[in-house]
């Protein structure tokens, strides 16, 4: 799956807007300090908000 469908899926699933998800993600990539990538920032998301992205 990749990055722009990992972003529908949630943004469908959860309500939230493309603008609120980025700024979980830019929270989300500052908390571990730039170490991770945009791709897991968005699953650890969507691990959060129990959004299932291992599915197709």
């Amino acid at each position: 799956m990749n990055i722009e469908d990992c972003i529908i899926r949630i943004i469908k699933e959860t309500g939230l807007s493309r603008k609120e998800l980025q700024n979980r993600v830019n929270q989300n990539k500052d908390a571990f300090s730039g170490f991770i990538s945009y791709k897991k920032a968005l699953f650890i998301i969507a691990k959060e908000l129990c959004v299932d992205l291992n599915y197709s």
